[in-house]
Parts: structure tokens; C-alpha cells; sequence
């Protein structure tokens, strides 16, 4: 980074990651199933990691990795840049600049803070994902993702009822004015 800040401060894309001070030798099982985009690390599905009380839990060396888990510190002076939620709205399925008024959706999402017991990991890769400590779930993605593009779906879904509802009235009221002058007509 040209700020001279650790790569945690600056690979997330939502601000206030920080690393913790304990950084545990655990396992972190790769991913076996290929994904067709390359949004995340090495084009993989979902980080599957199983994190282990040191042990490799008859795993070859090769196999284990350290995993440093992080902090969220929420920044309340932050704001993410027009860029950034640009970046995230279209991330989300967003059509810009057809989809420019549902933009808070995607800067709500990038303020949205980790639900507990989540907890941002870093890979020795400096590849960031999201573990569940209670349940055992990682994802690549924040855990609040999936619930501000159902948000977005929604909303798009209802704008563009609304326009077709729209639509549909002019277009009746258009044919409606067309069919009067021949109502309007002497026998």
C-alpha cells in the first residue's frame, strides 16, 4: 500500500478489519470445487475451512495453513467512497446508471457491520473470509451480502412493477384517446 498500512487495513473492501493480536495455528481445509467466476481468492467456491484446536486431524502438512483472525473495529467517521459503492452495487446486480436511485442499498451494505459470532480471517495469502465461529460456516463473501441483494432484488422487482403498471396506464389511456374521436362522430 502506498499508506504504508498493513495489507489487512487495505485488502477488505468494507473498512475497519484489523488483525488480532493472537494469530492460531490452525487447519484451513481448501476448497475442492472450482467456481466459474474469479470474484474470489483462486476462483473458489466458498473458503470450506475447518478450524481445529492446532491439530491437522489426518491432514499432511501441505494441507495446513495459518489462518490470523481479525477484528471488526467500526469506524464511525467512515463513509465509502462513490467508487466503492458503485463497485459493490454492481457486485450486488446492480444496472448503473439505470439503478442509481437504490445506491444507499449498496452504501448500507458496505457500513453493515459482521452479525455476531462471525469473525473476519485472513489467510497467510492475505485473502479475507468470514468464519462463524458457533455454526462452523465460512464464506468468501460478507454474511450480510446475500440480504442486500435480496434487498436490491426487491426493490427492483417493485420499481419495475411500478413502471409497467405505468406503462400499461398510458398505453390504455392512449388507446382510449384514440377510440374517442370515433365515438364522438355524427350518424
Amino acid at each position: 500500500s502506498s499508506r504504508g498500512l498493513p495489507p489487512w487495513e487495505v485488502a477488505p473492501t468494507r473498512a475497519g478489519l484489523v488483525a488480532h493480536a493472537v494469530v492460531l495455528e490452525q487447519t484451513l481445509l481448501r476448497p475442492t470445487r472450482l467456481r466459474s467466476s474469479t470474484a474470489h481468492p483462486q476462483g473458489l467456491e466458498e473458503p470450506l475451512v475447518d478450524i481445529v484446536d492446532g491439530s491437522t486431524a489426518n491432514q499432511s502438512a501441505g494441507d495446513s495453513v495459518m489462518v490470523t483472525v481479525l477484528d471488526e473495529v467500526v469506524d464511525e467517521q467512515y463513509e465509502p467512497s462513490k467508487d466503492d459503492v458503485e463497485e459493490y452495487a454492481v457486485w450486488l446486480g446492480m444496472e448503473l446508471p439505470e439503478d442509481n436511485e437504490l445506491l444507499w442499498i449498496a452504501r448500507e451494505g458496505l457500513l453493515a457491520p459482521l452479525p455476531k459470532p462471525w469473525k473476519p480471517c485472513q489467510t497467510e495469502e492475505n485473502d479475507i473470509f468470514y468464519f462463524n465461529f458457533e455454526t462452523g460456516e465460512s464464506t468468501w463473501d460478507h454474511p450480510c451480502d446475500a440480504r442486500y441483494r435480496q434487498l436490491y432484488d426487491g426493490k427492483k422487482r417493485e420499481k419495475t412493477e411500478r413502471k409497467e403498471k405505468k406503462l400499461a396506464k398510458e398505453k390504455e389511456e392512449r388507446e382510449k384517446e384514440q377510440r374517442r374521436p370515433l365515438l364522438d362522430m355524427p350518424n
